[in-house]
């Protein structure tokens, strides 16, 4: 009873409380202060060792290599993707960390670098019916070319020859030849027609009536 008595007078008393007030507020002082100080010290020592990403983007990999050395970083291709005629050659489309950010020196930058020509791809079962070959070209990034040509053939719709340029040469492509992606290829197909027979007069010879017709009158 005199124990809650006393702690009700200690907090009735305004002096106790504002003193009280003032210990809690240089307490809080004191904690915040320690804080800032243990911030500030970690900054301190930790200056000097980030760095700032450069941005490499477009930048050719020669360049690249050069940049991040300056940077004190290294540095590893982890994909060449698909060519994009928007890039230079072996130029740097993508990378991690993204540009502006700063890392640890020594970090490792990860490149994605522009090939250098659209990849290759094989061509199989050209000489099949028209129908077959239209969508494995295009499946394997071929571009067919609308204007079919068609000849006397009497497979008709079905692909006789293929065709493709390659640095303004036309070329007749055979099964197992390598193409480059985006390649335009033109089709050369039969028309279901038969060669016309020439008659055999165009070429001057004689019928076997007109030959017995002569004997007739051999004397």
């Amino acid at each position: 009873m005199n124990i809650k008595m006393t702690l009700s007078q200690i907090f009735q008393n305004k002096n106790i409380r504002f003193w009280g007030l003032q210990v809690f507020l240089a307490v809080s002082l004191l904690l915040i202060g320690i804080y800032a100080t243990l911030f500030s010290l970690d900054s301190f020592t930790r200056h000097g060792k980030f760095v700032v990403v450069p941005d490499l983007t477009h930048v050719p990999l020669s360049k690249a290599q050069v940049l991040l050395e300056k940077s004190h970083l290294r540095y590893e291709i982890v994909d060449t993707l698909e060519y994009d005629p928007n890039f230079p050659a072996y130029a740097v489309m993508e990378q991690d960390p993204d540009p502006n950010e700063k890392v640890k020196k020594d970090r490792k930058i990860y490149l994605k670098i522009n090939p250098e020509n659209y990849q290759e791809v094989t061509i199989i079962n050209i000489n099949a019916p028209l129908a077959e070959v239209r969508p494995n070209l295009e499946s394997l990034g071929l571009k067919v070319d609308n204007n079919i040509i068609y000849v006397n053939d009497i497979a008709k719709d079905m692909v006789l020859r293929a065709f493709y340029k390659e640095k303004g040469k036309q070329k007749e492509i055979k099964n197992g030849d390598k193409v480059r992606k985006h390649s335009i290829i033109t089709l050369e197909c039969g028309n279901g027609n038969t060669l016309p027979i020439l008659d055999s007069l165009s070429t001057g010879g004689t019928s076997e009536e007109e030959q017995s017709g002569n004997d007739d009158f051999d004397f």
